[in-house]
């Protein structure tokens, strides 16, 4: 089980990898400039083919400092959004940007804000938008211009690309929302299939995952289980009734947390069961907390009314943690001799090496 656990993380974190991310943007990015460097060639868009060319190869150079690390993919995207800059502005001195290049450049907004966050997608935008002012309405000739824009277009398009900006800002609000209320949920499906409903205390598989990701378990040098059972709970629920049940659970429970330092889990039923490491638990300690609890005094139905518990130990020096299922059914057996032995107690259980 906690095999599985461990593939299941690894997986995760496989899938969520921002490398991937940004590998896969500047691949379609890639891909796009490519398809309207091949249309260029075609339409003989001289000055713009050579744009949409240099763009498809310096999306191919940040594809490679993705792959080579961190540090490079950093620069990848500082790289990028000189990229974005310079391309949006060959576009505009180049010639008209109708038809597919105005689309291409209306649609660098949303790749902003996508890929850069909003903030800085914004700050971008804001650049792009002083760049295509001062370009639409400098007189040709002068700078580097040389394409004449009608009047009409000089209005027309500023307030298209604020529009896509605005349209851009939007949906990748809409998309952040949506994306914080996933996680938030998946945080609480999370908590719910890791913790138990009544006592708040970890489940069987919340349990088995703490402890994979504690890296104090995974290499401690002394590994130990116990497993607690309240006696005759049974009786307790058949007379005093099942929410009298509950409150010696929720009691227990929260005695054993604030008592015992390991990860502590509601088993199953009226069993619990700790794990700890190096020897951070004494018999002591556990003999201790059963007469704690012992002295405790439940009321249900005008009666009142103590309860037991017994626990069963079996703790092993340089132990694998993902064995400790036989640790905790060497602990049962334990726990099944102070149960047919009067009950009350704790029995510790001698692994042999």
């Amino acid at each position: 089980m906690l095999k599985e656990y461990i593939s299941q993380k690894t997986l995760l974190s496989d899938i969520s990898s921002n490398k991937k991310y940004s590998l896969y943007t500047y691949i379609v990015l890639a891909a796009v400039s490519c398809v309207m460097t091949v249309m260029n060639v075609i339409t003989h868009k001289g000055t713009l083919t050579v744009c949409t060319g240099v763009f498809t190869v310096l999306c191919g150079l940040n594809i490679l400092l993705v792959l080579v690390g961190p540090l490079t993919e950093a620069i990848a995207k500082v790289f990028f959004a000189i990229e974005v800059l310079l391309m949006f502005s060959f576009f505009l001195i180049s010639g008209n940007p109708d038809g597919f290049s105005a689309i291409w450049i209306c649609m660098l907004p949303s790749i902003g804000m996508f890929f850069f966050n909003r903030t800085r997608g914004s700050v971008l935008c804001v650049c792009m938008f002083a760049i295509l002012v001062t370009v639409l309405w400098t007189p040709v000739g002068d700078l580097v211009l040389f394409y004449d824009y009608n009047p009409t277009f000089k209005m027309r398009f500023p307030v298209l690309f604020v529009a896509f900006h605005i349209l851009a800002f939007i949906l990748e609000t809409l998309r952040l929302n949506a994306y914080k209320e996933t996680e938030r949920l998946q945080k609480h499906y999370r908590e719910l299939s890791i913790h138990d409903t009544l006592t708040k205390l970890y489940n069987r598989q919340g349990l088995y995952s703490t402890l994979e990701e504690n890296e104090d378990y995974v290499n401690a040098e002394k590994i130990g289980a116990i497993i607690f059972d309240i006696d005759n709970f049974k009786h307790i629920n058949d007379t005093f009734g099942h929410k009298a049940g509950d409150k010696v659970l929720i009691a227990f429970s929260e005695l054993l947390e604030s008592s015992l330092n390991g990860v502590v889990c509601r088993w199953g039923g009226e069993e619990f069961v700790g794990v700890y490491k190096n020897g951070d638990v004494k018999v002591a300690d556990i003999e201790n907390a059963l007469a704690q609890f012992k002295l405790m005094v439940f009321t249900a139905h005008g009666a009142e009314f103590s309860v037991t518990a017994s626990a069963g130990v079996c703790e092993k020096e340089n132990y694998d943690i993902e064995k400790v299922d036989l640790l905790i059914s060497k602990a049962d057996k334990a726990l099944y001799i102070a149960k047919s032995t009067g009950k009350d107690k704790v029995v510790l259980f001698e692994l042999s090496s």
